[in-house]
């Protein structure tokens, strides 16, 4: 994963199969080798901040988890309700 142009795509079933863990572990991998990176959930269950070590609670804002000299590693929980919500009063042209 050295290459800044690589892509990576991950499929995974439901249920206890590692996706949290894959998705943890990729973003951390990459923010040590020195890239930006954001990892979402929207697992209410909070097991991507168990998995990235992250005390407290994940918000719906991209929250710095650790810097890796140039890299950085962020992570949120989307609040798909509150992001909707959010858009429909920046783009709404009336309180209604």
């Amino acid at each position: 994963m050295t290459a800044h142009s690589t892509q990576l795509l991950v499929c995974m079933g439901s249920g206890g199969v590692g996706k949290t863990t894959t998705a943890a572990a990729l973003a951390l991998r990459a923010a040590q080798e020195g890239r930006k990176v954001c990892v979402v959930t929207i697992d209410p269950a909070k097991r991507l901040a168990d998995a990235l070590g992250v005390r407290g609670e994940l918000s719906n804002e991209p929250s710095l988890v650790s810097n890796f000299g140039d890299g950085q590693l962020w992570a949120m929980m989307l609040d798909a309700r509150q992001t909707f919500v959010d858009l429909i009063a920046s783009t709404s042209t009336s309180a209604e």
